[in-house]
């Protein structure tokens, strides 16, 4: 005897007021228990993007109120849109015996904060200082590479350090929702030269005059309290 395949279905039948009897669903026995789940993050900062994923492949994506808070592609990469809100996150998918199913999840998008716009000189000689501001308000300031040419405090002072370089400074905001935002600036620091050791006499009588020497060369002279 060949072997051959039953496939049952279940008929579920409901009683309305004038005691006829509607179908109200109908399944197949093969489709029992298959289900499609997706995953991704519940929430995302704007701007910013969820990567979903499904169980089940050759589904389509979609997402509700898709012209305000964002869409999503059918590789199920949504992207936030203009504003903040909620979204549906839908995945519908068939199978091979004609099951059909689909998947919901709501999610959240949330605006960030500000950091501003950061201000202050790009350049600086070692030994010195900048004093950065921003527009921005209620973050930290920190910089890149500070064991090497710099740090800044928390009212944004960037002092040199032992090392020329580069360094990026940069101001975060986070606020309420966990969401940040960082500007940044790019600030080199550059050697300075060694003006050298100057020899000379400490004292003169008017009327006489003192050579001076430096150590180093290519220099200007000057003097203080010249009238």
């Amino acid at each position: 005897m060949k072997p051959f395949l039953i496939i049952l279905s279940l008929v579920f039948f409901t009683t309305i007021s004038n005691g006829q009897k509607a179908i109200v669903a109908i399944k197949d026995s093969a489709c029992i228990g298959w289900k499609v789940i997706i995953n991704g993050n519940t929430s995302v900062c704007r701007p910013g993007t969820i990567q979903f994923t499904a169980s089940e492949q050759g589904g389509t994506w979609s997402s509700s109120n898709i012209s305000a808070v964002g869409t999503i592609n059918q590789n199920g990469l949504f992207s936030t849109g203009s504003r903040a809100g909620t979204t549906k996150i839908t995945y519908i998918v068939s199978n091979a015996n004609g099951c059909k199913d689909t998947a919901i999840q709501w999610i959240t998008i949330l605006d960030k904060p500000n950091a501003g716009i950061i201000s202050g000189d790009n350049k600086i000689c070692m030994g010195g200082t900048i004093q950065f501001t921003t527009t921005g308000t209620g973050g930290t300031w920190s910089s890149s590479n500070i064991s090497a040419v710099g740090s800044i405090d928390q009212n944004g002072l960037f002092t040199t350090g032992t090392n020329a370089g580069t360094t990026k400074i940069m101001y975060i905001v986070t606020n309420a929702n966990g969401c940040s935002d960082t500007a940044f600036k790019w600030i080199t620091i550059l050697n300075k030269p060694n003006a050298g050791i100057i020899s000379g006499d400490t004292t003169v009588c008017m009327g006489r005059s003192i050579r001076f020497t430096s150590s180093r060369s290519g220099g200007t002279w000057s003097s203080s309290n010249i009238s």
